[in-house]
């Protein structure tokens, strides 16, 4: 326990670091922890689209878009400002689509 205490009086800057490092990696995780409180699996977003009780926003480029997006009678690529106010407006769920591809593409 002494040669722990003298490295560290010895060493301030690979004390400060390792704490720092340590904060990090807690803070991390917890941030971790509170997102996915809020996410959903693919099953539960299907349930949620065949139930009309959910907003697929679709953030990627025209490119991306026009690559591959859902099959729905209503699907049309909006400017993000758009997009965010009709879902925020329309319905209580807002699923975000930004790096997905759907299993029924176009």
């Amino acid at each position: 326990m002494e040669r722990v205490i003298e490295f560290s009086l010895n060493h301030p800057l690979l004390i400060g670091a390792l704490f720092a490092v340590l904060a990090a990696i807690i803070a991390n995780e917890i941030i971790n922890f509170r997102r996915g409180r809020f996410a959903i699996n693919t099953t539960e977003a299907t349930q949620l689209y065949n139930r009309d009780a959910a907003v697929f926003v679709d953030i990627r480029n025209e490119n991306a878009f026009q690559k591959s997006h859902l099959q729905a009678p209503s699907t049309s690529r909006l400017s993000i400002s758009t997009s965010i106010r009709t879902a925020s407006s329309a319905l209580p769920t807002a699923v975000s689509l930004s790096t997905a591809t759907p299993a029924s593409a176009h």
